[in-house]
């Protein structure tokens, strides 16, 4: 408590606190500038719903919405289901219940009246597809097996993380797959490295092969990855 409250002695949180964020920097509002012209302030396409997720709170890093699924994750008319993904470096970032009903409200305060009335607008966290990366790479020397092992998994999950991984480092967009392909150049540049003998994916323990398909309401996000490092006879 900051000041005195007659009758009360003290105070539990019993919720963990939430929603701090930078202010947003002048890239971002080239983009939220134009957003907020467009919807009007009103959610009626799906487009708008994740436009006004992201302006609810800065603490919303992506939003995705599914028109016409009830919170049972089945379709249903008058219904609408966003997912939101918070800022957070976990590997699968999940909104806390308070940025939940703050993202709730905001937007039952500008849908339309029979969703509202109804409560027919759920927020909840994406379907997120942990991907298990199974490799055998060979370091340049016996004194870097160590050093390229714990490199080469802190850059697998760095990749896959789900708000600050994919090629361009501004996370994956619900809906993207992941190719085997997309990780043997990641990995081959890492300095210890000297290449990689074979790579493949694996969702729990079910091999996906070189490639791993996702959802339209799903995203990316790292598994337990299973390393082999070793030397080359010629560098041994």
């Amino acid at each position: 408590m900051v000041t005195a409250v007659a009758g009360v002695d003290s105070v539990i949180n019993r919720v963990p606190a939430g929603g701090g964020s930078d202010a947003a920097t002048n890239e971002e509002m080239l983009t939220i500038g134009p957003a907020q012209i467009s919807h009007r302030e009103r959610a009626v396409t799906p487009d708008d719903f994740e436009r006004l997720a992201l302006e609810a709170s800065r603490e919303v890093r992506k939003a995705r919405c599914l028109p016409n699924r009830n919170a049972a994750g089945r379709q249903e008319v008058g219904w609408t289901t966003v997912h939101i993904v918070p800022d957070s470096e976990d590997r699968q970032p999940v909104p806390t219940l308070g940025l939940r009903r703050a993202v709730q409200r905001y937007l039952s305060d500008r849908a339309d009246a029979t969703l509202v009335d109804q409560e027919h607008i759920v927020i909840g966290p994406p379907k997120y597809v942990p991907v298990t990366v199974e490799a055998t790479v060979y370091a340049k020397s016996l004194d870097l097996v160590a050093n390229a092992e714990q490199n080469v998994k802190k850059g697998l999950e760095t990749f896959l993380h789900p708000l600050n991984g994919g090629p361009d480092k501004q996370g994956w967009e619900f809906g993207r797959d992941l190719a085997a392909s997309d990780l043997y150049a990641l990995l081959e540049d890492i300095e210890e490295v000297d290449y990689v003998a074979s790579l493949e994916l694996f969702l729990g323990n079910t091999s996906s092969g070189e490639q791993v398909e996702v959802e339209d309401d799903a995203l990316i996000a790292s598994g337990t990855h299973r390393i082999t490092t070793t030397v080359a006879p010629e560098n041994k």
